[in-house]
């Protein structure tokens, strides 16, 4: 008989990256947000389903979290770098939706958190 096991080492850490969308325009925005978590104390293990959330202006909402990994306590980066974003958000506008972008050339990391943020367009007026 062969016995097998995984240990953690004294540095190892179960790491998540959490997802958040920052409102910065000076209006309600509505957020469609596929697979979102329905029980925030289960983590990963909740039940989810397609969710439509209104975020004020100013306001920052969590979205979404990473699966886990185990790694050093500092790598919630290398997570970012493989998963900058969470795909298939959309900005509901009328009867339009919006799709937006799940790449780091969107959301941005900072502690543990990659963050996208909702900005007023700037129309050229020529």
């Amino acid at each position: 008989m062969v016995l097998t096991s995984f240990t953690l080492l004294s540095c190892d850490a179960v790491n998540h990256l959490h997802y958040s969308v920052q409102n910065k325009t000076d209006h309600n925005i509505r957020l469609h947000i596929p697979r979102y978590p329905l029980d925030h104390n289960q983590g990963e293990f909740s039940a989810t389903a397609d969710t439509l959330i209104e975020i004020l202006p100013n306001e920052s909402l969590w979205v979404g979290t990473s699966p886990m990994d185990i790694d050093f306590p500092w790598a919630t980066k290398n997570i970012y770098n493989n998963t900058p974003g969470i795909c298939g958000l959309a900005l509901v506008k009328n009867d339009t939706l919006i799709k937006l972008d799940c790449t780091n050339t969107s959301w941005k990391y900072k502690k543990r958190w990659s963050t996208l943020k909702i900005k007023e367009r700037k129309h050229n007026t020529q």
